[in-house]
């Protein structure tokens, strides 16, 4: 069973209202790539050899796998995993995205090594939005969805002892939390 996450309504929220990608940093194993794949159509993994070819090849190889020269009812969204490995990544985004912003929307996943800021070379700024996703809190675990912006404070709400416990024993990493925890939200 997939647990829903707080972060499969964040990405929800910014896919549908944003223009800009969608950068999802954490640590390993915190379900970057399993709740972004939740909100993709297509996943190109850089440590995949026939998507890295795709990648290396060129846009338009993207172009041809995304349908980007069809006609379509909803805009569709890549997400590329692991993109940081490659050397020329920003360069590459940032070619891709200026030239097919809308037409798709993009999730790129990865370390904290994605740090945009630190390295030399081509500017992201403005054409991204980064998103830090952490293990299960007691916060989340009694609220996958966003809070009224009115209201971002919520009443307190007791959590289950087995959750409790679960989170207590195990932490806040989705896998061994989830064989653990009685509450499963299915998405």
């Amino acid at each position: 069973m997939i647990q829903k996450r707080l972060y499969d309504t964040l990405l929800q929220e910014h896919l549908a209202t944003q223009r800009q990608m969608a950068f999802v940093t954490g640590p390993r194993q915190v379900g970057k790539t399993t709740t972004c794949r939740n909100q993709s159509g297509d996943y190109i993994n850089w440590d995949n050899q026939d998507d890295r070819r795709q990648i290396l090849e060129g846009p338009n190889e993207l172009v041809n796998r995304l349908g980007l020269e069809q006609l379509s009812e909803s805009i569709p969204v890549a997400l590329f995993d692991e993109l940081h490995k490659y050397p020329k990544w920003k360069q590459f985004l940032k070619g891709f995205f200026d030239t097919y912003a809308d037409q798709l929307r993009i999730i790129v996943t990865g370390s904290s090594r994605m740090d945009a800021y630190r390295r030399g070379g081509d500017s992201l700024m403005g054409r991204y939005f980064l998103y830090r996703m952490h293990p299960f809190t007691i916060a989340e675990i009694l609220n996958q969805d966003l809070p009224d912006p009115k209201r971002i404070v919520r009443s307190p709400t007791p959590i289950s002892e087995e959750d409790f416990q679960a989170l207590w024993e195990h932490g806040g990493y989705p896998e061994p939390f989830w064989k653990c925890a009685r509450k499963m939200v299915p998405v």
